[in-house]
């Protein structure tokens, strides 16, 4: 509740090549399957990703659901601790355009507060298509901001 004067500032950052971007979504302490997605934008064509999603430890990864229009075969993570491994494999085209790569599901801790920040990072080799050219992309890191 805003009660007096206040100044809100745009958080921003502009894309100027491809970009792995997480949403910025909003929770309540005790909230289960809180969706957020990682999408892929400016992309040129990809036919491998290997990365990792780190996040705060008031947040449980419980799934990640691959979007399958993409094509290929996701690897799901050994385990669904931070920072968790997210592979996806396409050997007989590469996935272009803008698009949603996968939705990572959390529960979050009763007692979280504030911003609880989830990145990506991800190896020079590790993004490439299919001539395996490697492929650079900017990523957007974000978080899930606890409402009470």
């Amino acid at each position: 509740n805003i009660v007096g004067d206040t100044v809100i500032t745009a958080k921003y950052q502009i894309l100027s090549g491809p970009a792995f971007v997480i949403e910025s979504v909003t929770a309540h302490p005790g909230d289960e399957d809180v969706a957020v997605t990682i999408s892929l934008e400016n992309n040129p064509g990809i036919a491998s990703i290997g990365m990792y999603v780190s996040f705060d430890s008031a947040l449980t990864l419980t799934n990640i659901v691959y979007n399958t229009a993409m094509g290929g075969q996701a690897v799901p993570p050994q385990k669904y601790v931070s920072p968790a491994k997210l592979t996806w494999v396409s050997p007989f085209a590469d996935a272009d355009g803008d698009q949603v790569f996968a939705t990572l599901y959390f529960t979050v801790s009763e007692t979280a507060s504030g911003e609880l920040p989830i990145s990506l990072t991800y190896n020079a080799n590790d993004v490439y298509d299919m001539t395996e050219t490697n492929i650079s992309f900017d990523v957007v890191n974000n978080s899930v901001l606890i409402i009470k």
